[in-house]
This record gives C-alpha cells, structure tokens and sequence, in this order.
C-alpha cells in the first residue's frame, strides 16, 4: 500500500512541475521583450530580382496612404476575366492574346492612425493580386500593422507599393519589425511604434 501511494505522490509531483514548467514559460514569452524572429520571414518572389529596395523615407513619399491599421476580415478571392498579355491586334505575329483569370484577393483593414492620406472612413479595402500574394506579408485577421499603400482608383480601395517593401508588423510591446528585414531596413528592427510614425510624418512635411 506504501509503495502505491508513494507511487501516486510522485505521478502528481511530476504533473505539478510539468505544469509549472509550462505555465513558466507562457508567462515568460508575454513579458519577454519582442523580437524580428517573432515574425515570419518573407517568402522568395521572382519578381525581387527586378526591384529596387526602398527605404522608410522612399516608401513614405511613394505611397498615398500610410496607417496604422488591423486586418479586420480576409474576404473571399475574387476571379476576374482580363484581357491576355499580349494585346488582340499583335495576337496573331506573337502568339497569346484572348483573355486570362486573374484572382484578386481582398483585406478589410481598420483605420487605427493616418500617417499620410486620408481616405475618408475608419476602414479600407486593400486588394492584392493572385501573382503577389504569396510573396506579401501573410494577412490574417488581427495581424497589427503600419501599411504604405497606392490608391487603386481603377478597383476601388488600395494595393501594395511593393511585393515586401511598406509592411511593418507591430509587437505585443509596440515594437515595430519590417516584414522583410533586409539591410536597409536593419535600423528600423525593433524601433519603437511612435518613433517610427514621428519619422515617417516627417518626411510627410518635406
């Protein structure tokens, strides 16, 4: 009977500091400072090849709007029959022409702060096109971030200014963390929220 119930009091000592040892390390990761590894690295795009990285100050003057804003809704993609890529009257010498689907996909995302822009409601649609969307930021609902965007007057709402480039995850601890950390971007790592906003409306005055 002994032998039982020491066998019983170490199954529950075992338990309790599993237990704590867990619950030690969920409390840890809350109060432990964030960090760029905290976020998924961007995936690779053949289309980086061809562009030119920009910094905070290029984004800001490139864009129309620039906010801090939350990923409300992740709506359905939208397919959209387009013309093809080569244009009707050079289809026959070229091959191609006719039309071809492209899938847009569309974000809600709300307004929590204007940098640049306005654009008139406390929410906005952002679209991005089947070709870049597994190359952007991944966009789930209640992703925190400050977007450089272009207004998309031609489908209503805004796009993206560049595959990876405008994109800057926002921490727990209000931290700011661009989505692709390349070496132009390695000072703004870890940044806090204000300052960078203070920068970016700086350069809004210019």
């Amino acid at each position: 009977m002994k032998t039982k119930k020491k066998t019983i009091v170490i199954v529950v000592a075992c338990i309790l500091t599993a237990a704590l040892g867990i619950g030690g390390f969920l409390i840890y990761e809350q109060v432990r400072p964030s960090r760029q590894s905290d976020f998924p690295p961007p995936r690779e795009s053949d289309l980086l090849g061809f562009s030119v990285r920009s910094d905070v100050k290029d984004q800001v003057e490139i864009a129309d709007l620039v906010i801090q804003g939350t990923v409300t809704k992740v709506l359905e993609p939208e397919k959209v029959e387009e013309p093809g890529p080569v244009p009707e009257e050079y289809a026959e010498i070229m091959g191609g022409g006719g039309t071809r689907i492209i899938t847009y996909h569309h974000f809600e995302i709300a307004v929590e702060d204007l940098i640049k822009g306005n654009p008139g409601s406390d929410k906005i649609s952002l679209t991005v096109t089947g070709g870049n969307i597994d190359a952007v930021p991944p966009l789930t609902e209640g992703t925190k971030m400050v977007f450089c965007l272009d207004d998309r007057e031609e489908r209503g709402g805004y796009g993206i200014i560049s595959v990876h480039d405008g994109f800057y995850y926002i921490a727990r601890d209000n931290k700011v963390y661009p989505a692709d950390p390349t070496d132009v971007m390695e000072r703004v790592s870890g940044m806090e929220l204000s300052a960078l906003k203070e920068e970016m409306r700086g350069y809004v005055k210019e």
